[in-house]
């Protein structure tokens, strides 16, 4: 697949992110967001920005997976990569599910562990294969907060909770990217640019950036789940380069797809070569200045209720 294809490739996220009309089948519509070479950069940087942020824990404490016979799946894998550094770390009879609703994103099978199985998934649509159903001990999920919107929240928790036995955890990971913070080394600087190019994207698509992160611990509550945590680690700012780049990525590759997907004139045009311009100025003023992007980051952690003893 040349350049241009592999982006236009991702044009399959937009409706997800922007709530257009494209014309596309919901299978195509909700496509993982792995659909490029630059995207799977994007997401193994990402995956390793937050094991680091978390010290390195790729599961709470508080989430026992060193027993035998566990069922651990990553619900929206992309690369497989969290599952990949995870698997050395568990019983050698564990078995890992890769799900996503496109599984080819993974490793060529013969390179993978073989603990490691995936299998086609969709959180948007009512249906699970029935030997997948209260079949796993832990569920994780990481970084879906662009396309799960305010109204999908509750059903996709739901049908995530569908596959957890009694008793099973649940870790979800994401970016609060609507309490996003600028930084600048210079505390007098005020950045004029890094605030529009993130907060623009979202007019570009056409949709409100979902708000529900920083509640996602009340929401687990609300589904009746225990012991619910939240974690928010402070950013280290000797990585917030990093970061930063790796929203420069997000970025860079959403308005080159709007670009190719829009016609030659017309509004949509003109408001892609605005947010445009303003990438390059906020790229610019970052490289210049020294200033940063930060989005917390917010890990829950929950249980499933088990089932009463005797």
């Amino acid at each position: 697949m040349d350049a241009i294809a592999s982006r236009k490739a991702i044009l399959t996220r937009l409706p997800l992110l922007g709530e257009r009309e494209r014309g596309q089948h919901s299978d195509e519509a909700l496509s993982s967001s792995v659909s490029s070479e630059a995207a799977a950069e994007e997401l193994n940087l990402q995956h390793y920005l937050i094991k680091d942020l978390f010290d390195d824990q790729l599961l709470d404490p508080s989430i026992p997976y060193d027993s035998p016979d566990l069922r651990i799946a990553d619900i929206g894998c992309g690369t497989g990569i969290w599952l990949l550094d995870l698997a050395p770390k568990c019983h050698p009879t564990t078995k890992l599910f890769a799900l996503d609703i496109n599984p080819a994103q993974l490793p060529p099978s013969a390179w993978l562990p073989k603990s490691i199985q995936s299998r086609y998934f969709n959180v948007f649509d009512g249906v699970i294969a029935g030997d997948l159903e209260k079949s796993f001990d832990i569920i994780n999920m990481q970084v879906v907060f662009s396309f799960v919107k305010d109204h999908h929240i509750s059903l996709v928790l739901d049908k995530i909770l569908r596959l957890l036995k009694p008793g099973g955890y649940l870790q979800w990971t994401d970016f609060d990217g609507f309490n996003a913070v600028c930084i600048s080394p210079d505390p007098s600087y005020e950045s004029e640019f890094v605030p529009r190019f993130h907060f623009d994207v979202w007019k570009l698509i056409g949709q409100p950036l979902s708000s529900w992160m920083d509640k996602l611990d009340t929401i687990f509550l609300s589904k009746d789940l225990k012991n619910v945590k939240s974690l928010t680690p402070q950013c280290k700012l000797d990585k917030l380069r990093f970061w930063t780049q790796e929203y420069l990525m997000v970025h860079r590759e959403f308005c080159a797809v709007f670009l190719e997907s829009v016609h030659n004139e017309g509004e949509d045009r003109a408001k892609a070569e605005e947010y445009e311009e303003i990438f390059q100025k906020a790229k610019d003023e970052i490289q210049r200045k020294g200033v940063a992007l930060w989005y917390p980051v917010i890990r829950a952690v929950g249980r499933k209720v088990p089932l009463q003893q005797g």
